[in-house]
Parts: C-alpha cells; sequence; structure tokens
C-alpha cells in the first residue's frame, strides 16, 4: 500500500493524475475507481496491469521502454528483470482481447519497449 501512495503522489504531483486519459472505442478507464470497462462490461485487471495500462495511456503514441513502465509499475527502485514488463503487457493484451478489443491498443514498438495507440 506504501509504493501505490507513493506513485499516486509522484504522478500526482507531476500533473499525470490531472490528464484524462485519451478515448479509445469501446474502452473506458475510471481514475476515481481504478476500474476498467470494455464495451461497457467491467474487465478485471490486476493493480501492475492497470498501471502498465495507465502509464501508456497517458503518453499516448509515445514508446516507453522497459524501465520507464517498471517504474510506474513497481517504482524507482524496483531492481527485478524488465522481462516481467512483457509477461504483464501480455497479460493485458489478452485480457482485453477477450474482453472483447479486437486490437488492444497496447503496442510493441521494436527495440524500445511499448506504446499506446488509440488508433489500433
Amino acid at each position: 500500500m506504501a509504493l501505490l501512495a507513493r506513485v499516486r503522489s509522484l504522478l500526482r504531483s507531476s500533473g499525470v493524475l490531472d490528464r484524462r486519459p485519451p478515448r479509445v472505442p469501446d474502452l473506458e478507464v475510471d481514475l476515481a475507481e481504478q476500474s476498467v470497462l470494455v464495451k461497457g462490461r467491467p474487465t478485471p485487471l490486476t493493480d501492475p496491469e492497470f498501471r502498465l495500462l495507465l502509464s501508456l495511456m497517458q503518453q499516448p503514441r509515445v514508446a516507453l521502454t522497459r524501465s520507464q513502465i517498471a517504474d510506474a509499475i513497481w517504482g524507482d527502485d524496483y531492481y527485478g528483470s524488465l522481462r516481467l514488463v512483457d509477461w504483464h503487457v501480455a497479460r493485458l493484451r489478452r485480457k482485453l482481447r477477450q474482453a472483447g478489443l479486437k486490437r488492444p491498443p497496447v503496442t510493441t514498438v521494436r527495440g524500445t519497449g511499448y506504446a499506446f495507440r488509440p488508433e489500433g
């Protein structure tokens, strides 16, 4: 819980929480409730998956490195394998597809990391 509070504090101070995520057809993110709806139906995500989606959505079309994503999810003191980011991206995409999104907006940027591309 302390880590989550720290992440929220950092996001608030940087103004990130004040920005609304871009609109994507059939995908709604409620920051206050920390919930995701796909085609109007709740789509349960783990806390790291939600933070992953949010960090990508708040910088649409910007390629984030695995390290930047790990910092957004776990904080800058994370020293584990950055391949864990890949695992969470794969799970997030799978959950969004299973919920009804044909093309999840999380794309791989070869040689860099991942980006949120709302246009698909």
